[in-house]
């Protein structure tokens, strides 16, 4: 076998096992308006349910906030009183003996306006060759 063979078929294994084993979160950024809402599933496993708290993560400037969203499946950004820019979110769930390890996390970007108008259009013709 030749040794570009060989190189190819390295160099599609390894794309291969990144996108296969490339954590969830890091394939996509989501898009949101503040009207969003963040909604999970119960748990299967474990105690009985009493509440559950959504934790939001801003990373410039750092923001750490958590909400109780008592036994609701969902929640409103409306509620969070979010700042434009991107978030990671994700759930617990808790009970009088604890708190749950956090569910899987969602990275999103809040746009709270539309974009500016663009600026200098202008219309000239081709010069000919």
């Amino acid at each position: 076998m030749k040794l570009e063979n060989v190189l190819a078929i390295a160099a599609f294994l390894v794309f291969v096992i990144t996108i296969f084993f490339m954590p969830r979160e890091a394939h996509a950024q989501t898009y949101v308006s503040p009207d969003c809402r963040f909604t999970w599933n119960a748990p299967t496993t474990g105690g009985p349910v009493q509440g559950y708290m959504l934790y939001l993560e801003q990373a410039s400037p750092y923001v750490l906030q958590n909400f109780d969203a008592g036994m609701n499946l969902q929640y409103d950004c409306a509620q969070a009183n979010l700042t434009g820019g991107s978030w990671k979110a994700w759930v617990t769930a808790y009970n009088a003996v604890g708190e749950s390890a956090p569910s899987n996390s969602v990275n999103f970007t809040l746009l709270v306006s539309a974009p500016g108008s663009p600026t200098g259009v202008s219309v000239a013709e081709i010069p000919s060759q």
